[in-house]
């Protein structure tokens, strides 16, 4: 239905009040939308699905989010409509991805982020995505770049369909997949090896940033992703490391009080 959203069909159907509290925005994941209600709102759940699949033919299930928690950062999902399937394919930048939205963290919001990363990767490098998760960085950049990639991440699942998504895709690049915790990992790679070094994982970055040094070629550079209030917390941490920041940037708003920081780091 063109122009037209799935609140608006739900205005002749729900009190003003609830409409008004439904969020705008909702992900979709390949042929699976993903939506964040409250508890409250989960009484109208088979209006709401309804609805959104109304509006895009192309979705045949829905979930409603409750929160991301645990050491693989995977999203309680309730099922409120159409099948339950929880796989998916689902395409970024030209690039396809099959993915367990029930499995493992998936943000399809950070797509330009990721590509913009990518670009600024040079052929020939040696790269570590510490927390690759199903590949979503990893893939951007071997797509088009001709570098060697170490993809980790302590979810087996995660990895297992990165692998799969690597079949998937014609890239430039290799990818070696590893199951493996970041911090005994970076204890049993070759110190100052990597050109680049990836940190997703906004939320525990404080605990893993320290392990950058060891990592990182004289030369070499590290994006890391923070979630905070400012970068102050940040720069004080890093002045600790003996590395210096370039710059840190805002990606997107987390909260009404955070944000993601995006920070690149060098060695002094």
């Amino acid at each position: 239905m063109k122009n037209v959203s799935y609140k608006d069909l739900l205005k002749d159907l729900l009190p003003k009040e609830v409409v008004e509290r439904l969020p705008r925005s909702f992900d979709i994941i390949g042929n699976i939308a993903v939506i964040r209600l409250s508890d409250d709102l989960l009484i109208y759940s088979e209006y709401i699905s309804k609805a959104l699949m109304s509006v895009h033919k192309n979705i045949r299930s829905v979930f409603a989010k409750k929160s991301v928690s645990g050491l693989y950062r995977v999203s309680e999902l309730i099922h409120i409509g159409g099948e339950y399937k929880t796989e998916t394919v689902y395409k970024e930048n030209d690039i396809k991805f099959v993915v367990d939205i029930k499995r493992m963290f998936i943000n399809t919001r950070m797509s330009t982020e990721r590509n913009r990363i990518a670009n600024m990767i040079n052929d020939g490098e040696n790269v570590l995505d510490l927390f690759a998760g199903y590949g979503a960085f990893s893939l951007n950049i071997a797509k088009n770049r001709d570098v060697y990639i170490i993809a980790s991440d302590i979810n087996d699942v995660a990895i297992e369909y990165m692998r799969r998504s690597i079949y998937m895709n014609k890239l430039k690049g290799s990818i070696d997949c590893l199951i493996s915790e970041a911090s005994h990992l970076a204890k049993s790679l070759k110190e100052n090896f990597f050109d680049v070094v990836i940190m997703d994982n906004p939320t525990m970055i404080y605990s893993f940033i320290d392990l950058v040094p060891r990592l990182l070629r004289e030369d070499g550079r590290a994006y890391i992703y923070v979630l905070d209030e400012d970068t102050k917390r940040i720069y004080e941490k890093v002045s600790e490391l003996n590395m210096e920041i370039k710059y840190c940037v805002t990606v997107r708003e987390y909260s009404p009080s955070k944000n993601i920081f995006r920070c690149e780091l060098y060695k002094k």
